[in-house]
């Protein structure tokens, strides 16, 4: 820090062609607004000299280095060679998509009370950009103190201590986008070496056995990450200190959460009351998850009372954070950073709502309620899967549906509903428009097939509204249809076609017709060929039973000294062989 700087950016670059100009176009409004130094640690001593001129262009130092399949030895070089009072690492696959806030943090006099920010990175996982997840990252720390990273992999940095700021710039990164499932794994099993290795010459170090719980999450091996939530849990008993709390409490939420997705749900329940006991100590953004995921465990456990509870306790919890967001951004670690975001906080909302329905409350029809669970894309597919899987459709089912159409949710218009409804109560009147609006809306040969009968019963006129489509449409439509649907759903969809055809447009009807023909020929041929294997598998189990007795008479025969009648069933045993292939 000899000469002053107020900050250092250090950019890891393994010579990414195609994002390294990106990610050092995005720093640009540091070196602007701010006392600001660029330096690149250069790891690709073979990059091509268009790679070289961009670094050269926006870098005030390049280091070269050398690879040492060693993280934190890399980022540590440019530490020894910063010279700022605060110290911001990236990588060349990342870049800023809003760095304001954080130059606004740095420039205000709050600056002081901090020693370490956070921030979100956007970790996306497709070209497009269109599938992502926010993450909260601490990059930015002071050099004061002498932190150093350690790891080969999954780096971590010491000491920093003091306050940590929660600010509110995007960077967004693009290291997790793969080629497809076989690329993705590779890379993962390829991080996952180094942490076990890890894991061995430092077996008390916690963050290695969190990161190797994480790999074994994106490998989808959920009994080797409950191993690891396990044994972090184990690690940390008896550790004092708030980071030793938060990573604590990340890998008790981490057991509660494998077990529910494993379909343990006994087992996930009973972890919960065990490690409940302990929820002072594991931060209350772990507590809170652990409540929402001991309400799943007790609704699917029939426990309605107990769910209700610790619905009522995470949303408590929720209330608290949100009056002190900076408190708990240190815990929010993987899925935790979603714990009270909206799609949790609707879940337990859908939650309470499924129990005060199973239970008779009358919260259950609550007009503005309903509303808001039917307008919201999270809840609304929950509310019609609970609809259609009720078990009878009695008076407490109908009274539901006509909560739901009585919300009058706006640009959410339930016409299935309406339509339920209508011939519940025997009235017709509006059973054609309601069909030429929904078969306007939707694929109508996608809808439930008791939609369609009460359409027919009900004078919705169903042969005109599919004369009303046009004949393009309409074989988009049964192509969709037939792509998507099971044997027994085309055949029954088929004698509802057989039952309208009169009115339907020749071509339309001879098309559905014809691709439905196509695919039951085509199962006839499975379905044949299924056969003759189960047939061809049976003679073969047969021709083996036989083999299996006659080798047993031969060594009946050698034991008794009989050598010429053994050789004859041997013989015989051959020909079998032979028959088996």
């Amino acid at each position: 820090m000899a000469d002053g700087r107020f900050l250092t950016i250090s950019l890891l670059s393994s010579g990414r062609r195609g994002t390294i100009e990106r990610c050092l176009v995005s720093l640009a409004p540091f070196k602007e607004q701010l006392d600001t130094e660029i330096i690149v640690v250069d790891t690709d001593p073979n990059h091509d000299g268009e790679v070289r001129r961009i670094l050269e262009k926006y870098a005030d130092r390049i280091i070269p280095f050398e690879w040492q399949d060693d993280f934190s030895a890399a980022r540590n070089a440019g530490i020894d060679a910063a010279h700022g009072k605060w110290f911001l690492y990236v990588d060349d696959d990342e870049w800023f998509i809003d760095a304001q806030p954080l130059i606004d943090f740095l420039k205000s006099d709050g600056e002081k009370k901090y020693r370490l920010a956070h921030y979100p990175v956007r970790n996306y996982f497709d070209e497009a950009h269109t599938r992502y997840q926010d993450t909260w990252v601490s990059r930015l720390f002071w050099l004061a103190g002498k932190p150093r990273f350690f790891g080969k992999i999954h780096e971590i940095v010491r000491p920093v201590e003091g306050n940590a700021k929660l600010v509110s710039a995007l960077a967004g990164h693009t290291g997790y986008i793969y080629r497809n499932e076989e690329d993705r794994i590779v890379h993962v099993r390829r991080n996952l070496g180094p942490l076990l290795r890890q894991m061995e010459e430092e077996p008390r170090e916690i963050r290695w056995v969190v990161q190797a719980m994480l790999e074994y999450h994106t490998l989808k091996d959920a009994d080797q990450a409950l191993a690891c939530a396990r044994r972090a849990y184990e690690l940390l008993e008896g550790e004092q200190g708030y980071d030793n709390a938060c990573l604590r409490g990340f890998a008790a939420a981490d057991i509660v959460r494998l077990l529910f997705v494993k379909e343990e749900y006994e087992a996930c329940y009973d972890e919960y009351r065990r490690l409940r006991r302990d929820r002072k100590n594991l931060g209350h953004t772990a507590a809170a998850y652990m409540e929402m995921a001991a309400s799943r465990a007790a609704y699917k456990l029939g426990r309605l009372p107990e769910a209700r509870e610790h619905c009522g306790q995470y949303l408590a919890d929720r209330s608290r954070y949100q009056g002190e967001p900076e408190r708990s951004v240190n815990e929010r670690l993987n899925f935790l950073t979603e714990t009270f975001e909206n799609e949790i906080y609707e879940t337990v909302r859908m939650m309470l709502f499924q129990i005060d329905f199973a239970e008779g409350r009358n919260e259950a029809y609550e007009t503005n309620r309903l509303s808001a669970l039917w307008q919201s894309d999270r809840t609304r597919p929950q509310l019609q899967q609970m609809l259609v899987s009720a078990q009878q459709q009695d008076e407490h089912f109908w009274k539901l549906v006509r909560a739901i159409v009585e919300a009058d949710t706006p640009g959410h218009d339930p016409l299935d509903l309406r339509i339920l409804l209508d011939d519940h109560e025997g009235k017709r009147e509006n059973m054609p428009a309601y069909f030429r609006t929904l078969f306007s809306q939707v694929n109508p040969l996608i809808l439930d097939t008791d939609l369609w009968r009460i359409g027919l019963r009900r004078g919705a006129v169903m042969d005109e509204r599919i004369a009303e489509i046009p004949a393009a449409k309409w074989e988009r439509q049964v192509i969709e249809f037939l792509s998507g649907r099971n044997l027994g759903s085309i055949r029954e969809m088929a004698a509802i076609m057989d039952e309208v055809y009169m009115g339907m447009p020749d071509e339309h009807y001879a098309f559905f017709r014809e691709q439905v023909g196509q695919i039951g020929r085509v199962a006839a041929d499975a379905q044949r060929q299924a056969e003759q294997r189960q047939r061809q598998q049976s003679a073969r189990q047969e021709m083996k039973q036989i083999i299996d007795a006659l080798q047993q008479k031969v060594q009946e025969l050698v034991s008794a000294g009989m050598i010429e009648e053994a050789d004859k069933v041997l013989q015989e045993i051959q020909k079998y062989t032979g028959m088996m292939g």
